[in-house]
């Protein structure tokens, strides 16, 4: 038997259903806002810590705009309940992000998917606005859409509710994101009358303008970087740092769609400064040695990699400068255990790092006695390939392991564990220990140095 349905309940595909929808909507009104705001908060400083020039700005759809748009998308859509509204409606909480430089684009988007959940593949513009009375000269809006959620685990648990609303951040330049603004309000939302065609062909006039624009933002950003390259010269700032590095590196990368992860610049620069190693000549030797396809490891991270095993001193250092760029994080959590065992964790990372570059230096001898070629800097290829070759593949994931567990602790992604670490020691030991046991005599007299030297600096 059919139930009745509650009088309290809209109608399927009535104007009540739309209009339920928006009583909802004023009284979650709160909820969208707060979502926005946090995610907003969270692409600033994720833009910032990577040295992206852009103005974030956020919002919850007002409730009057709202209606003028589900009222004249109902027509066509006929919701059946106010879930579907819901679902229809992209945009309650909506961010956008104005890049100074348009070419950003492509590393904006990579930092979207490192810092959110997708919801779907991102769209590269909206569809053409149809004018039966003006025929459009130049494109339009051309902006990158994205629809994200707030990743759980970055949220603490009163928040976790904000983890299922979806938000969309619309990428565009500055000059796209203004003329936008003005074509939205005239064109989509014509409170005073429809556009004349004079205005349309101004609004396509203004936007050749903006595109002309973009392509000049585009040049000032190779002048910077020209700029950056001249011997004489100084990072100024981590966005000076961020363009010099990324110039230097792109060459190295084959397509268009394959672009660098820089990383945090912000924590290199502040390294950098502390150490005295500002200037362009004086880091271009170490972005010489850089790989650049290194299974998704920041460039920022391989340059700190390589400037600290050339000098392990410069390791407190690089401790202070994630410590307080850490502190300006405000996701940080109050009572963080490294800013207490600073001290602590810095003699302990030491130790384990002077004996992880012990353990590379012995695998680069070996690999040049072992395997013709072998190179200065011993890699993960090389390591895999020495230990494939001399037939103990049982070390590889071991090694691996130690690698990640490594980087995990220079670059502060974890907190020192005592008997974690030293269970990597050990690894590290019992992999020199079973490579010398399948060597020559040379090879072996070699490691038998290098063993010794470890355990001694490991006791």
């Amino acid at each position: 038997m059919k139930q009745e349905k509650s009088s309290n309940q809209p109608e399927p595909g009535s104007i009540d259903v739309v209009n339920e929808f928006l009583r909802r909507y004023e009284r979650e009104y709160d909820f969208y806002q707060e979502v926005s705001r946090q995610c907003a908060q969270r692409l600033e400083t994720a833009l910032e810590q990577n040295a992206i020039r852009a103005i974030v700005t956020w919002r919850a759809k007002r409730s009057d705009r709202l209606r003028t748009k589900v009222e004249k998308r109902y027509s066509t859509k006929n919701y059946a309940t106010t879930e579907q509204v819901f679902d229809d409606i992209v945009d309650l909480a909506g961010v956008r992000v104005a890049l100074y430089f348009p070419a950003d684009r492509k590393k904006v988007n990579q930092i979207i998917d490192d810092n959110f959940e997708l919801c779907h593949a991102p769209k590269d513009h909206f569809p053409p606005h149809e004018n039966d009375t003006y025929k459009k000269i130049f494109q339009g809006y051309q902006a990158v859409h994205y629809r994200v959620k707030l990743r759980a685990d970055g949220l603490g648990d009163t928040q976790q509710r904000y983890a299922d609303a979806a938000v969309e951040v619309q990428v565009a330049s500055v000059l796209m994101h203004a003329w936008s603004e003005v074509e939205h309000d005239l064109v989509y939302k014509p409170f005073s009358g429809d556009p004349s065609v004079d205005e349309h062909a101004i609004l396509d006039q203004l936007n050749g303008l903006v595109m002309t624009g973009e392509v000049a933002l585009e040049s000032l950003q190779r002048a910077v970087q020209a700029r950056m390259n001249k011997a004489d010269s100084i990072f100024k700032s981590h966005y000076d740092l961020a363009a010099y590095i990324y110039d230097a590196i792109r060459p190295l990368y084959d397509n268009d769609t394959d672009d660098p992860v820089i990383g945090r610049v912000d924590v290199l620069y502040r390294f950098l400064a502390l150490i005295e190693l500002l200037k362009p000549e004086e880091l271009r030797r170490h972005i010489e040695r850089v790989t650049p396809h290194s299974n998704g490891e920041p460039i920022s991270e391989q340059l700190v990699d390589l400037i600290i095993s050339e000098d392990l001193s410069r390791i407190p250092y690089y401790i202070c400068a994630t410590d307080e760029l850490m502190q300006r994080n405000p996701y940080r959590s109050s009572d963080d255990e490294h800013n207490q065992n600073q001290t602590k964790n810095a003699v302990a990372l030491l130790k384990f790092i002077t004996l992880y570059n012990m353990f590379s230096s012995a695998i680069s001898d070996i690999y040049h006695i072992v395997v013709e070629g072998g190179n200065a800097r011993a890699t993960s290829l090389q390591v895999n390939e020495l230990l494939t070759y001399l037939k103990i593949n049982r070390y590889i994931r071991m090694f691996h392991e130690a690698v990640l567990y490594r980087n995990s602790l220079v670059h502060q992604k974890t907190q020192i564990d005592e008997t974690e670490l030293n269970r990597t020691i050990v690894v590290l030991r019992d992999i020199l220990t079973a490579i010398q046991d399948n060597v020559s005599e040379e090879a072996r007299n070699r490691l038998t140095q290098a063993i010794s030297e470890f355990s001694t600096i490991e006791n």
